[in-house]
């Protein structure tokens, strides 16, 4: 039934907080097979003129790369509000403590992610050591969480600007179970970490005539931007954030972009191919 389903679950819990940072929902429609009510359709506000980041966010880089001159930096901060304010939301109540059991599901799980990422050989350890503060999670918060969390489910509409986020059936590739169970807030926050430097590389492989200075803004803005989201995100929920667990999802994240662009779309691996290197560089506990 709509209850088992986690989206539904998720926008009305939001419209109970009050939370105005996604479209309105109008209507859930369900049928009755028998005797038990299935959800088949959420209606929603229609908001005009809307893009999702894909465009607005891209289009903001490209912007920064070739003049200078962008919103981006504010947009960056003008969604890391956005998303803390959606897991305020979202936890109704004091928020529950992981268990052991939760963190040895959430580590083969991990497993499972890097297994399907077919990484080269000399990525496996790096990888694998990243992700050892997951297994010492037990007694991490817990909360619900988007779960499928990235720039194309941000909608950047209007004037002034409003920020929308949409899209709370959690990931395709979670079991329905662990799209709804409570999972530390780190994995929205990483993936939307993650989300930044994607648009970052999309701009430089896609932008026709850039220049080393052009490239250099691009790869500064990844950073800045990070580092950005983060703190502003933590400056409002730092008790809910578990720093420890940004990078280990991070990693993951990159790995779940190999297995989509080995099944999806091929030609997306150039950008974990940029990404995964340069979070593996980056110092152990520098989260962005």
């Amino acid at each position: 039934g709509s209850g088992d389903q986690v989206g539904p679950a998720r926008l009305a819990a939001l419209a109970r907080a009050g939370f105005a940072g996604t479209p309105r929902t109008v209507a859930l429609v369900g049928i009755d097979v028998d005797g038990e009510r299935h959800h088949v359709a959420t209606i929603v506000e229609y908001v005009p003129d809307a893009l999702d980041g894909w465009d607005w966010a891209v289009d903001e880089v490209r912007a920064l790369a070739l003049d200078g001159s962008s919103r981006a930096d504010e947009s960056v901060v003008a969604v890391a509000r956005l998303v803390a304010g959606m897991h305020v939301a979202l936890t109704s109540g004091p928020a529950a403590h992981a268990s052991e059991a939760d963190v040895a599901s959430w580590v083969a799980d991990a497993d499972r992610i890097v297994e399907n990422a077919e990484l080269d050989d000399d990525q496996r350890a790096p990888v694998t050591a990243a992700l050892a503060p997951l297994a010492r999670a037990a007694g991490t918060l817990v909360a619900p969480i988007h779960g499928d969390l990235h720039v194309g489910q941000i909608l950047r509409a209007g004037e002034p600007t409003r920020f929308l986020v949409i899209d709370f059936d959690g990931s395709p590739t979670d079991t329905p179970a662990q799209r709804r169970e409570p999972q530390p807030v780190a994995r929205d926050v990483a993936s939307m970490l993650a989300s930044w430097d994607h648009v970052g590389r999309v701009v430089l492989h896609r932008t026709q005539g850039l220049e080393s200075a052009h490239r250099e803004r691009v790869l500064a803005w990844i950073e800045r931007s990070q580092r950005a989201f983060l703190e502003t995100y933590a400056a409002g929920l730092a008790d809910l954030l578990d720093r420890r667990l940004v990078r280990p999802y991070q990693v993951l994240q990159e790995c779940r972009e190999y297995a989509y662009a080995r099944r999806y779309l091929p030609h997306w691996r150039y950008v974990p191919d940029a990404a995964l290197p340069a979070l593996l560089a980056r110092p152990e506990g520098s989260a962005a």
